[in-house]
This record gives structure tokens, sequence and C-alpha cells, in this order.
């Protein structure tokens, strides 16, 4: 079954003023915001002048054949990519992408990849339609600024920080992703009853993960615990591409 990344009902303020800011220097209708998950997927996507049953077709029929899509893109440690390159015809996975866009009005892409500490976190698709002026060198140079703008920015984000926390939290203390869940909210005060109802765990699981998680920082209870956690939250100067 195909990937279905989830939407957002409204995008953060940083995702909704970057969609417009970039929407706007490059001259397209459209765009696509969006996050990478640990799976190299799309995640809490934000849409801006395209259609929902755009982004479930992009989901379900279009992304494997997207030339620029999160896989590729981080293969090959790219920036920004253009659909339409000029001078050189489409590749075949690019001419079934852009048969399908067509469907949509859409003309051509411009992708943009943001990093953190090597791994790409966050993606923007900006689409042209018929009406857009179309690509020039100059839109690339543009993009290429607006993607190094854009990534800077993206560094203050409390999503980034916690993707930072949770990085140094798995190279430190070899924790699970679930175990930094439990610890996670540990940290924010909730009871072992109250963090198994949050993520839908049994009591006795929550209680061994805890175990396993003393076992891995050395803390001998919930205080110590929120200071290892207090102590890794302030990591925040990691560097990034």
């Amino acid at each position: 079954m195909a990937h279905s990344p989830s939407l957002v009902a409204s995008p953060d303020a940083m995702a909704a003023e970057i969609s417009r800011l970039a929407s706007t220097a490059l001259q397209s209708s459209a765009a696509v915001f969006y996050w990478v998950d640990y799976g190299h997927k799309m995640t809490d996507v934000s849409l801006a002048g395209v259609s929902t049953q755009f982004y479930f077709d992009y989901a379900t029929r279009m992304e494997e054949a997207d030339p620029s899509n999160i896989r590729r893109m981080s293969a090959a440690r790219h920036c920004v990519t253009h659909l339409r390159q000029p001078n050189h015809p489409l590749p075949v996975e690019s001419a079934i992408y852009s048969r399908l866009l067509r469907d949509y009005g859409v003309t051509d892409v411009i992708d943009l990849m943001f990093w953190s500490a090597g791994e790409a976190v966050a993606g923007l698709a900006l689409l042209k339609r018929q009406d857009d002026p179309v690509v020039t060198a100059d839109s690339i140079h543009i993009a290429g600024a607006m993607q190094r703008y854009v990534q800077f920015t993206l560094q203050k984000h409390e999503r980034l920080h916690q993707a930072r926390r949770r990085r140094a939290l798995q190279q430190t203390y070899h924790l699970t992703m679930r175990e930094i869940a439990v610890a996670e909210l540990v940290f924010e005060g909730l009871t072992n009853a109250e963090i198994a109802k949050s993520l839908n765990m049994k009591l006795p699981t929550v209680k061994s993960h805890l175990l396993q998680i003393f076992g891995k920082t050395g803390c001998g209870n919930r205080t110590k615990l929120t200071a290892v956690f207090s102590r890794v939250s302030q990591v925040d100067s990691l560097p990034f591409s």
C-alpha cells in the first residue's frame, strides 16, 4: 500500500511564511511544504494553492515516479532540483511524472530540500502552472539563495530542536524511539498512568521502558532522569549542511 503522508489542518506560522515567501520570490502559484520523518517519508504536509486531491494522488500514484522525491534527493545530497532542465530531454520516469502533473495543470516543479546535522528534515515543492513565468537560470539562482535562507531559519524551529535532542539521546544513551517518547513525557511531568494513556501502552510496558531508560542513562529515579534530559535539551548547536 502506498504511503499517505499526513496533512496538517493549518500549517505552523514558519511553514506558512516559508511557502509564501518562496512562492512570491519564484513566481509559482502553488507550494507544498512538508517535514521528513525518520523513514524519509513526507509528514505533516502543508498545501498552498493546490487541492487535497492532488496531494493524495501524489502520495498514491506520483511519488515513486517523481525524480526529485525525498529518497532520490537525499541519496544525491541535492538542495535544489528543477524538473525541466533546459536543453535536456526528460528521463523516462520524469516524463511519466510530468504527464501526471499535467492532469492538474502543473507544467514545472522546483524542489528545495532542507538539511540539519546531515539529515534531510523538510522540503518544499514549488509548482508552476501555465500562466506562471517559466523557470530560468536566474530562477534557479534565487531558489539556491532561498534554500540556504530557509535552511538556516529552520534550525530555530522547535521541531528540529526536538530532533536534535532525540538524536543526542540515541547517540549518547542508545535509547530507542519508544524509550525516548516515554522519557519526553517523564520530562513533562506525566505520571506512569498518564504516559500509558498518552502513548496507548499498558502500564507494565511503561514501567518496563522506564527500567530500560534508567539502566541506559545510569539514573536511579525520575528526578535524575529529568536532569539528564534537561542537559541534553540544551544541545541546540549541532552543525548542519
